[in-house]
């Protein structure tokens, strides 16, 4: 089989999710053409599917080595720095793609994304609003541009969300994000049914929101089926993943539970909450040692937390460690 055809036959793969076996023949591809920018831009493609940002990020790097002027590569990099909040760099990397092909709306939409996550909501507004005169009709921005007035005038935001509803009354993010709003207002049969409406296609983030509402509810059953669907989509989810630990937890699930723990604290090191819970478990099981280590990373993270002080202290008693 001819490199094209290999390659066009890794590309269906990828359209069909197919991400492993899309991998495995790009692979087989670059051992052979090694350095090929298309090959490493798709295998960085693949890595950014499976939520393996780090891993994209080094594609597309040495894939824009070969083809620096490739905003189709720059786009791919930036958006896998978000994602592993290298904020910076991405920016300086969406950036470039306007200046190669200063039409793509999409970027103008990522960095205002990014400005709203650094607190920084004028400008992030004025990079939807960019978006906006490149394609008046991108819902997206338009949705994002309303959504973002959520902390600010949490009303304000609903009513714009659900004025966009009369005109896309089916689309997905709409409705996760009134989900949301619903959420924080604890008006939780609210918050179901807009997070219903929004789960009409797998989406791990939905998912998540879902089970957040279900738990409210006191539906324990229906959030602990919303997290394993969370983490079925997405095995890299740390907040779904830390909610079915917790649930897991409770359950006296210990086993389960600590490997959610775990994989959480892989993903995110410094996550307060994940340390914190996962040291309450290991403190039930009586497992003292462990549960103090992991309460003094907590502590570290938060030494103002008064409950966790106490619970610092509540092992340390165990410990006959009384001073």
């Amino acid at each position: 089989m001819s490199y094209e055809a290999m390659f066009q036959q890794a590309l269906a793969l990828f359209d069909q999710e197919r991400f492993d076996e899309a991998a495995d023949l790009l692979r087989q591809i670059d051992e052979t053409a090694p350095d090929n920018p298309n090959i490493l831009n798709m295998l960085g493609l693949v890595a950014q599917a499976k939520g393996l940002h780090s891993e994209a990020c080094s594609y597309f790097a040495a894939a824009l080595r070969d083809d620096k002027n490739n905003p189709a590569y720059h786009y791919n990099l930036a958006f896998s720095l978000k994602a592993c909040q290298n904020f910076a760099d991405a920016l300086l990397h969406f950036e470039t793609v306007l200046k190669l092909a200063p039409a793509v709306k999409e970027a103008f939409n990522e960095m205002a994304c990014i400005y709203e996550r650094l607190g920084q909501l004028d400008k992030a507004r004025d990079y939807w609003r960019e978006a906006l005169k490149i394609a008046p009709d991108y819902l997206t921005a338009k949705i994002n541009l309303a959504n973002s007035y959520r902390t600010e005038n949490l009303e304000k935001a609903k009513t714009n969300l659900l004025a966009l509803t009369k005109t896309a009354p089916n689309e997905q993010l709409l409705w996760y994000d009134l989900a949301w709003i619903y959420y924080e207002e604890k008006s939780y049969e609210n918050a179901l049914s807009a997070a219903q409406q929004a789960d009409n296609i797998p989406n791990d983030s939905v998912k998540h929101i879902l089970g957040l509402v279900c738990l409210a509810l006191g539906q324990k059953g229906q959030a602990k089926e919303a997290f394993l669907s969370a983490e079925k989509i997405n095995p890299n989810n740390a907040d779904a993943l830390l909610c079915l630990a917790d649930i897991l937890s409770r359950g006296e699930d210990f086993e389960k539970a600590e490997a959610r723990y775990k994989r959480v604290i892989e993903l995110r090191p410094d996550d307060f909450s994940a340390h914190n819970n996962y040291a309450e478990m290991l403190f039930r099981q009586k497992r003292l040692s462990e549960a103090l280590e992991e309460y003094r990373k907590a502590v570290i993270l938060n030494p103002k937390s008064a409950p966790l002080s106490n619970n610092l202290g509540a092992v340390l008693k165990e410990l006959k460690d009384y001073e």
